[in-house]
């Protein structure tokens, strides 16, 4: 499975979409399959590591004539006081020596690299993967599980990645061949030797499924610890308004242990594993100096050749306990996979279905058509809504607090998706256009302005390109943004620190207007995007806006009696019958149809909303 394959996998057009908070939970697939997963990455680099495997056999052939030649200083040159045949063969090793360390160091360059390459291109994919993610996803996953996956189990995934899988076949080759030459040299003596590895072998089996689940066990707490270190360091601030320090770190004392324990159980249980390669040495001290050392006695075999199988020997039990000790690593390595490809099964019900074309926008007009909508698998917030909204004109939007004002904004851009009616945009259906084009084509002013930890000017911009430094100052003019930003310590260059705290919130608002208005969209809908400005600072720059509205369609929703000002029209969001109905309570046809008696009486209506959602609350 490629790493495309991966990605795109999901359930078909028959099955309904899965949900996205337990998906990434739920069991990935085999072994096999995470095997073939991993390999579909390694598919970029074949030639690489084709290099890299000769690379590596051959650093281990070139190992394999050491002994015997030890063998021939001690059975040959030695007794024969022949000094020419001991410098020769003394010269041979050296030779193999440094050879052997150039292929070696060669190999591990190679393998370090394709190594690198490789786990790079899994974070691509997996970010790329979330960032397709639906709303949904992300409010119900913690970002520090997300995280974890992201960078702890792709690190973990060493086992199954060149650096390490080379090795194995360095191993593999090294064990192998030796185990050759020993048979040549003395079959009864190697095949006495060999007959422990199954015992090995056993043991490893055993330990192999615990230390599996060992390790799951350890990733889900580690994504706890992450999780609540996360929280912590972003909400430092409430923490030390309510001094609730020592409160919270006895929650991070609490997951920092339980971690900690999970660490140990697999710690302990790969020792276990790990230690039971005593039995292999013990076997090999018993059978080469008790059996060996006998034969050499009764002259059955040369000091030599005894002296030959022993560095043989030698060299056979690393790798051996490198192959054997690799099936532990193997284990941890298959539970980052498994868990990855559990959060690559996850597939976002929101995209761009086959044949969907670019959104074309001409009057504006926002339709929503018996939209029924719910989160999750809750009581509907919307059964059957109704509502226009005309084109190119300025839609106000109030209601009870909860009602859904903001849900019926998401909706139009696809954050979430309607559970059955339609939202067309001139006659348009949502759904059945381009996703991208559709986000390109409306711009969102989100109620809690975000702000990304980099300059000013790359706030406004978001990777926009084309757009002139004269028309970005005079947008920012126009919102009223400008001044503050050239009174900051390098202007538009300013770095913003994380969450915008070296901004106020006024500024952080101003700013997501002039990004929305930057990006030339010709449907803006603003979240309360004065909530923090006061009346004055508003009004200040509303004529601006509505020349800046002109010829768009802006969706307002909004607790300010002065924001409905720049309103042409006027809804109301209200549950009647246990549903949420929109009304118009505007009356004339004509454009800037919000009298001054109107705005008194919409005003009036805010009050008293206010004072009914004060009313209702639990608080």
């Amino acid at each position: 499975m490629s790493p495309s394959e991966a990605l795109s996998a999901g359930p078909s057009a028959a099955t309904p979409p899965r949900d996205v908070s337990d998906v990434m939970d739920a069991p990935a697939s085999s072994a096999w399959a995470q095997l073939r997963w991993v390999g579909g990455y390694y598919r970029p680099y074949l030639w690489q590591l084709l290099g890299a495997s000769l690379l590596t056999a051959v650093t281990s052939l070139l190992a394999l004539p050491i002994p015997l030649l030890i063998r021939g200083i001690l059975d040959r040159a030695i007794p024969a006081h022949d000094e020419r045949l001991l410098a020769e063969l003394i010269g041979g090793i050296v030779v193999l020596h440094v050879l052997g360390a150039v292929s070696g160091i060669a190999d591990s360059l190679t393998a370090t690299w394709i190594t690198k390459r490789i786990r790079i291109d899994i974070q691509k994919s997996l970010y790329e993967h979330l960032q397709r993610m639906p709303l949904a996803f992300f409010s119900k996953n913690h970002t520090g599980k997300i995280l974890t996956r992201v960078m702890l189990d792709v690190g973990n995934l060493g086992s199954l990645l060149p650096t390490q899988s080379l090795g194995l076949i360095k191993s593999a080759v090294t064990a192998f061949s030796v185990l050759a030459v020993l048979l040549k040299i003395n079959p009864h003596l190697t095949l006495m030797i060999a007959g422990t590895a199954p015992v090995l072998l056993l043991v490893h089996n055993i330990f192999r499924g615990r230390i599996f689940r060992a390790s799951l066990s350890l990733k889900k707490h580690q994504e706890k610890l992450t999780t609540l270190l996360q929280e912590d360091l972003k909400g430092s601030l409430l923490t030390q308004s309510f001094g609730t320090e020592d409160f919270r770190r006895s929650y991070a004392v609490k997951a920092i242990i339980q971690a900690e324990t999970a660490n140990r159980r697999v710690l302990v249980k790969s020792a276990y594993a790990t230690a039971s390669g005593v039995v292999l040495t013990i076997a090999y001290t018993l059978v080469l100096w008790g059996y060996g050392g006998h034969q050499v006695i009764e002259s059955a075999m040369t000091l030599g050749t005894l002296v030959a199988f022993g560095t043989y020997i030698g060299r056979i039990d690393g790798p051996v306990k490198a192959m054997v000790a690799s099936n532990i690593g193997i284990s941890n390595s298959l539970a980052s996979a498994h868990r990855l490809l559990s959060t690559l099964a996850v597939t976002s019900p929101i995209r761009s279905i086959p044949g969907s074309r670019p959104l074309r926008i001409t009057r504006g007009e926002i339709a929503f058509r018996d939209v029924a909508f719910s989160y999750g698998s809750g009581r509907p917030l919307y059964d059957r809504l109704n509502l226009t909204l005309p084109g190119h004109q300025v839609s106000a939007i109030v209601g009870k607090t909860g009602v859904g004002k903001t849900s019926l904004l998401y909706l139009i851009p696809r954050l979430y998706d309607v559970a059955s009616g339609s939202i067309t945009i001139d006659d348009q259906d949502v759904t059945e256009v381009e996703l991208s084009s559709l986000r390109t084509n409306v711009a969102v002013v989100h109620q809690d302005t975000f702000l990304f930890n980099t300059t000013v000017r790359e706030n406004l911009l978001l990777g926009k390109t084309g757009i002139s430094d004269a028309f970005l100052i005079e947008i920012c003019q126009r919102v009223g943004i400008h001044a503050d930003i050239v009174n900051l310590p390098n202007g538009y260059d300013t770095e913003v620190a994380e969450n915008g705290v070296n901004l106020s919130g006024g500024q952080r608002q101003r700013l997501s207007l002039a990004r929305a208005l930057l990006s030339q969209a010709p449907v803006i809908l603003l979240d309360e995007f004065t909530s923090a400005l006061d009346s004055v600072t508003e009004k200040r720059f509303h004529v601006d806006l509505r020349s800046l509205f002109a010829g768009r369609t802006v969706v307002i929703i909004t607790h300010n009696k002065s924001t409905l000002e720049l309103a042409d029209h006027v809804f109301q969001l209200s549950v009647e019958g246990g549903s949420v109905v929109a009304s118009r309570i505007d009356r004339d046809e004509g454009k800037r149809i919000v009298t001054e008696t109107e705005l008194e009486q919409t005003g009036n209506l805010l009050d008293d909303l206010a004072v009914s959602s004060k009313a209702e609350s639990p608080c």
